[in-house]
């Protein structure tokens, strides 16, 4: 998990936006993800345009943040490491 937070926290090194693009096209369609992975990567305009955009569109329900609670958990787990460990 250390190794991924590194990879997507240095947004000095070429292989940043690369890996950050790859998670972000698999979490865009759930703007929790997809907010929480800008968050852990740093990533805070664009964070800042989802839950703008968001905000405008849609009222955030308890629904709404228990799923940001969720994802945090499920980005935590040994599980989601497995899944994505090709990638280091």
């Amino acid at each position: 998990m250390l190794r991924m937070r590194k990879k997507l926290q240095n947004k000095n090194e070429p292989e940043h936006k690369e890996f950050f693009m790859i998670l972000f096209n698999a979490f865009r369609y759930n703007p929790a993800a997809a907010t929480s992975l800008c968050f852990m990567s740093q990533e805070y305009e664009l964070a800042y345009r989802i839950l703008n955009t968001f905000g405008l569109e849609f009222e955030i329900s308890q629904n709404v943040l228990l799923g940001f609670c969720k994802l945090a958990s499920m980005i935590e787990s040994p599980g989601f490491l497995c899944n994505f460990s090709y990638l280091f």
